[in-house]
């Protein structure tokens, strides 16, 4: 039987010609295998850097209803196609179809409500004093919520506690801090009183709606702790309110300071939001732009104040408050944005 023939070099010339030859075939074989766009590191043998560009990575999949939701900041977002609507030119992340794949969380209402302008809670707190029975318009605020959740097909009993913490920091404007004790769990706003005013009576039909609220949604939520809510003011007197001019987006958070980090991105985005001490007028555009994506829940709720304050309430102080309001944020007032401004977040 013969022995299969091998080749040996007979030289180390020889064998390194043959191991050169080797190396070009698996490199050219390498090259074939690369997708389009990306070369292979010179001295880094079996190492790629892909050099792409947003045009080369694959579409979206499109949502029928037009909702979707981001992994990366979760924001969630009403648009037409699956495109960041803040960042185009430069996220690499698709918004996801919510019909793909549903939020497993309610954390997205909660990061609406801890950094977004408080413009919609500052001009509730104008129209609660009006409203006579807050009991009703905190089961009515809840079922806004539920609501929502569920057109924005949320995975909220996953977490029911989280979902429950959402809705109370959305609809104040301020971060909860949560106590559990032999009683049950008590909830602590903290430094909600600058948005909503300092005044006793006020503090008690703010936490009077909001218990209601969070009593009428320990059901659904499957939920059977007591439940109390105090106020807790300690960390500033005045909010901090930035405006970033790469995404265009408005914040109001912390305190007053020259800049800060991308509340949403903060170990990615390079960009950094500065103060609006100064500055010269904005589009008021801008801020219709940040409603229109953003899950209706604003308005919703805007309704709800509007209608338990009856036919007769007079809206002179709230046109009041959100003329103040616009020119905290330096913005325009050009009459059709304006018009769509007030009924984005519900005046109209």
């Amino acid at each position: 039987m013969n022995e299969p023939m091998i080749h040996q070099p007979t030289s180390a010339r020889e064998s390194r010609s043959a191991n050169l030859q080797m190396s070009h075939s698996a490199a050219n074989t390498a090259n074939q295998m690369m997708p389009q766009g990306a070369v292979m590191n010179e001295g880094k043998p079996g190492h790629m850097t892909h050099q792409m560009s947003l045009a080369d990575l694959p579409k979206g999949k499109g949502s029928p209803s037009g909702k979707y939701w981001c992994l990366m900041c979760k924001k969630f977002f009403q648009i037409d196609e699956p495109v960041c609507p803040y960042m185009p030119s430069m996220c690499i992340n698709t918004p996801l179809a919510v019909e793909t794949l549903s939020p497993g969380s309610t954390i997205g209402y909660e990061r609406i409500g801890l950094f977004y302008p408080k413009l919609v809670q500052r001009l509730q707190s104008t129209v609660l004093p009006a409203i006579t029975d807050v009991s009703n318009l905190g089961q009515e605020l809840a079922s806004n919520y539920l609501s929502d959740l569920q057109e924005w097909r949320v995975r909220f009993l996953d977490n029911p506690y989280e979902a429950l913490k959402s809705f109370i920091i959305f609809f104040v404007g301020a971060d909860v801090a949560t106590r559990n004790t032999e009683n049950g769990i008590i909830f602590y706003l903290v430094d909600a009183s600058i948005i909503w005013g300092k005044e006793m009576e006020g503090k008690k039909k703010l936490k009077t709606a909001l218990l209601s609220a969070i009593n009428s949604l320990k059901g659904p939520l499957g939920l059977a702790e007591n439940f109390d809510l105090h106020f807790m003011d300690m960390y500033v007197e005045e909010l901090g309110r930035f405006f970033c001019g790469k995404c265009n987006m408005f914040f109001e958070f912390g305190g007053p300071q020259e800049i800060v980090t991308c509340p949403f991105m903060p170990q990615k985005c390079k960009f950094k939001p500065h103060s609006l001490k100064g500055e010269a007028q904005l589009d008021l555009g801008l801020l219709v732009k940040i409603y229109r994506v953003t899950p209706k829940l604003f308005q919703k709720n805007m309704a709800t104040f509007l209608k338990l304050a009856g036919p007769d309430f007079d809206r002179t102080e709230l046109e009041q408050r959100l003329e103040k309001e616009l020119n905290r944020w330096s913005l325009s007032r050009e009459p059709e944005k304006l018009q769509q401004l007030k009924e984005l977040i519900g005046l109209l």
